[in-house]
């Protein structure tokens, strides 16, 4: 759910705190017009995150600031220096974004008068902030110690002159801006560094899902057969379990990090207790929803036989895509026309026949669909991607979505 912040004493709604809850173990991704808060990017750094931050060199942003940052490990800065440049966009991993008046400077984020509001990533337009911060990325110049040098000579001593320092630095170090103009045209980004960066992540995710899988399988019991469900379903569906008894708003994030022994008994006895409940749902993944996706996705032939009702039915079975209904007006029928609208039947099998079926390894295919224009789907986000290859895989690769990692945290993992 959206909310908004103002930086009010009497509502206590500040953005800098509350940002600060997401900023543990993610990839951040912050478009700021101005710059003036090192520390807040230190303290990111500090737990974990690696941050990727563009901003405009121009009146006020720090020149002292920047340097105290530019070579710290897991921090990338690129720059505009058009004034055109005037964005305010916090980006935490696959968890929520924040967008509004506030630049990254003391005032924005804690003092000054401000208004925000969150767009959590469930929502169709978090997908939509991504890509936007994406084509500022690409478009962005990378912020050398040479440039910076240049900077500092010309804010230095005029500061607080600044309309006279932004001609300056359009002379010397050129006017650098994002291309408006162009942002209806077809664009084709290479996105490496995300790319990679998505990629370690998703790596740290399989490892410790396997230390899921060994504690199942040393329980030796199981809710349904191997014949009904693969085990990674069925563990997917004791972490659906505890999302909705254990873990339920924002307790995740409250959860302690477990090692070793610890974590192993503490996993142990969530799946004694959830094999013992009365969990219904999980036969209705058994008997309806598993079979469906396992039957019509189960080759690149099959995809291509199924009608435009068949494809937008069996891709329903995948909860992160499924969830997406309540951001329409007309939920699951509005959020059907708008995807095959959006897409067009042939892109959406073809993106659907390389993420199963495509040479490339599977890593690869995921990340393409996520990021490469040529695959990447409108409306189908990250986790709808990862849960999609997830259902229908032969090499047991588990489903990755929001209630996975939120559960996992909640188990003591820690944010992965």
């Amino acid at each position: 759910m959206s909310r908004c912040f103002s930086n009010s004493n009497e509502r206590r709604d500040w953005l800098k705190y509350e940002m600060e809850k997401y900023g543990k173990n993610a990839d951040v991704l912050i478009a700021a017009a101005f710059f003036t808060e090192s520390g807040f990017i230190k303290n990111l750094v500090e737990n974990g995150c690696s941050v990727c931050l563009v901003v405009r060199l121009g009146y006020p942003t720090s020149d002292t600031k920047l340097r105290e940052i530019i070579d710290m490990p897991n921090v990338y800065v690129r720059f505009f220096t058009g004034k055109e440049f005037h964005p305010k966009l916090y980006i935490f991993g696959n968890d929520i974004a924040f967008v509004g008046s506030s630049n990254l400077t003391d005032g924005g984020l804690v003092s000054n008068s401000e208004l925000n509001v969150s767009i959590p990533s469930d929502d169709p337009e978090f997908e939509t902030l991504r890509e936007i911060f994406y084509a500022y990325w690409e478009e962005a110049q990378v912020l050398k110690k040479e440039i910076l040098d240049t900077y500092s000579q010309i804010v230095s001593p005029i500061y607080s002159v600044h309309n006279n320092a932004e001609r300056e630095i359009a002379e010397k170090i050129g006017k650098i801006i994002f291309p408006n103009i162009q942002r209806d045209t077809e664009r084709k980004p290479k996105l490496k560094e995300f790319e990679e960066l998505y990629l370690k992540r998703y790596q740290v995710f399989l490892g410790e899902f396997e230390k899921l899988r060994t504690v199942y399988e040393s329980i030796g019991r199981r809710k349904v057969s191997d014949e009904e469900l693969p085990l990674r379903i069925e563990i997917d569906q004791f972490l659906n379990w505890a999302r909705e008894t254990k873990a339920r708003g924002e307790l995740y994030m409250e959860a302690p990090v477990r090692r070793g022994k610890d974590l192993s008994d503490f996993i142990c006895a969530q799946m004694e207790e959830f094999l013992s409940s009365d969990y219904g749902y999980i036969y209705v993944i058994a008997n309806e929803k598993y079979p469906k996706i396992k039957y019509n996705f189960c080759s690149r032939e099959n995809i291509e036989l199924l009608t435009q009702k068949e494809i937008l039915d069996t891709l329903l079975v995948v909860h992160a895509f499924l969830e997406r209904r309540r951001f329409y007006a007309g939920g699951e029928k509005t959020l059907k026309e708008t995807f095959l609208k959006e897409n067009g039947i042939t892109k959406i099998k073809s993106s659907i026949k390389y993420l199963l079926f495509g040479a490339e390894p599977y890593t690869r295919r995921i990340a393409d669909c996520i990021f490469n224009p040529d695959y990447k789907l409108k409306h189908f986000g990250q986790s709808c991607v990862q849960e999609t290859y997830g259902w229908v895989n032969t090499n047991e690769t588990p489903i990755c979505n929001e209630r996975t990692l939120k559960s996992m945290q909640w188990l003591g993992f820690g944010k992965l």
